[in-house]
């Protein structure tokens, strides 16, 4: 059975570049968003007067309506994606290539 090479043993073979950010970049980024937005809820439910109103799409909500325990959960929840993006970017940056 014979071997066939791709190159001759004169040729080096083609480096491969590194590889790019891809997808822990894109991740970073949507812990961030999805924190600020959850951040915004947060404090909107917590500090927006009874009388304003919160809605997505078709949905609608009054905020008086809303238990003030959704604006502490949002705060939290936003808060610790924010915490985990900054944590995942800093330990990005410590690390020497």
């Amino acid at each position: 059975m014979a071997t066939r090479y791709d190159t001759s043993p004169t040729e080096t073979p083609q480096q491969l570049p590194p590889p790019g950010p891809g997808w822990p970049r894109v991740v970073k980024q949507l812990l961030g968003i999805f924190g600020a937005i959850a951040i915004f809820l947060g404090l909107f439910i917590l500090f927006a007067g009874d009388n304003q109103s919160l809605g997505f799409w078709d949905s609608t909500w009054q905020v008086g309506d809303i238990s003030e325990w959704w604006g502490y959960g949002m705060l939290i929840g936003g808060g610790v994606l924010w915490a985990a993006a900054l944590a995942w970017i800093l330990r990005g940056r410590s690390r020497t290539s």
